[in-house]
């Protein structure tokens, strides 16, 4: 018994140790590195460009594995034009295709490895033209969506970690975000024929913003939802259930209109534009 603990004394010495030495080396890389922990990143991305021809397009997919997403509208655009991101070296696993009317950019994974570092999501930036009424279909496993601007036919956001941010959005048609893991936020207008926000793990924001739909489906499982609607309390039928927290509006109404809020954990905050 006293060789055994013995040597587990002496596995615990040189485990503290090891464990020492690499304290030190990684404080003095750091050091090093001025604690930019963006060089320490073995993933390097570099840019591709998009600008459209002759080619009508009604619609723009983008499917990514790692990077942030933002669309807006400028007045002096002619047509579309996307910058994305590609990995260096795997350029080969994200594809852009213009066909049947649809620009589509497509990331394939490229796998796992223990010495593939990333600490900091690249952009990909879609412009469009003003009076563009496109379908956009934007996902992202890791990163941040933001529209700003744009007048969809149908807007269909998804990311698994990430924000997604609304700004004075107009679609003729659905309204769908949904992030598994972060916040959804809105301000100016964001009108829609229906609208389903749902945030698996964060907030709904919309208080600064008014949201104007026919069928209105925000749904959180942990989180507050904050949200003012057009009109008034009158013009909608509403179902609101929150599990654990507090809200200001209950289940009701007649209105031509339907809302339905529920969140699992979290308050629930509901005003009206009238």
């Amino acid at each position: 018994m006293r060789k055994v603990s013995a040597a587990c004394k002496w596995l615990c010495i040189v485990g503290a140790v090891l464990l020492l030495a690499g304290v030190v080396v990684f404080a003095c890389g750091m050091s090093a590195a001025d604690w930019d922990f963006s060089k320490l990143e073995t993933v390097r991305y570099a840019e591709r460009t998009y600008a459209q021809g002759e080619e009508a397009i009604g619609a723009v997919e983008l499917d990514l594995r790692s990077a942030d997403i933002e669309v807006c509208v400028s007045a002096e655009a002619e047509g579309i034009s996307l910058v994305y991101p590609v990995v260096e070296g795997k350029e080969e696993n994200t594809a852009l295709t213009v066909q049947d009317g649809t620009l589509r950019v497509a990331e394939q994974s490229g796998g796992t490895s223990l010495f593939s570092w990333q600490f900091s999501a690249p952009v990909a930036r879609l412009t469009l033209p003003a009076g563009a009424e496109l379908a956009l279909s934007l996902k992202t496993d890791s990163g941040d969506i933001g529209v700003r601007g744009a007048v969809c036919a149908r807007l269909n956001i998804q990311t698994d970690n990430g924000n997604i941010s609304l700004q004075d959005v107009t679609c003729a048609g659905d309204l769908q975000a949904r992030t598994h893991n972060g916040n959804i936020g809105g301000t100016g207008d964001i009108a829609a024929a229906s609208a389903r926000l749902q945030a698996d793990a964060g907030n709904i924001r919309l208080g600064e913003g008014v949201l104007r739909a026919d069928s209105a489906e925000l749904r959180s499982d942990v989180g507050d939802i904050r949200a003012t609607l057009a009109g008034s309390a009158a013009d909608y039928t509403v179902v609101a259930e929150t599990d654990v927290g507090s809200s200001d509006i209950t289940s009701g109404g007649t209105g031509e209109k339907t809302l339905t809020v529920s969140t699992d954990v979290g308050n629930i905050s509901i005003s009206f534009e009238a």
